[in-house]
């Protein structure tokens, strides 16, 4: 029998996966969700994404944001929960109490204006993982 030991002491990272894609790969990628029906906008950096972002989520929409580093990393989250120019729906659903409130918090989370997190990995030929 495996003891936690013996088993953290195996999950070793692939250094593949530590590198970043290629140009090209970015490129292949980025076609393929297009085919998949998933539009890719591409930033260099954090500054223009959050750009990106912004300019797809308008002032006073209701948002939901799932758990994502990205969206606390560009400084999104924090502009969507505490800046007032949004609807923050997931600190309202933490708010509020899920013995008595379940019904409201799944309707909330249900059908937002705009929804953003992140996905966890993305294929070259356009698949994308969420796990």
């Amino acid at each position: 029998m495996l003891s936690t030991h013996d088993v953290v002491s195996e999950l070793i990272p692939n250094p593949q996966f530590s590198r970043l894609a290629s140009d090209e790969q970015i490129e292949r990628a980025t076609k393929a969700r297009e085919a998949n029906g998933i539009h890719a906008l591409l930033a260099e950096n954090g500054a223009t994404a959050k750009r990106l972002f912004f300019e797809l989520v308008p002032a006073g929409a209701e948002v939901f944001l799932g758990a994502s580093v990205t969206l606390e990393t560009l400084g999104i989250k924090e502009e969507i929960d505490r800046s007032g120019h949004f609807e923050a729906l997931r600190p309202k659903m933490f708010a509020m109490d899920r013995a008595t409130q379940a019904r409201e918090i799944r309707k909330l989370g249900g059908a937002p204006d705009y929804a953003a997190g992140s996905v966890h990995a993305v294929t070259e030929d356009g698949q994308e993982l969420v796990a």
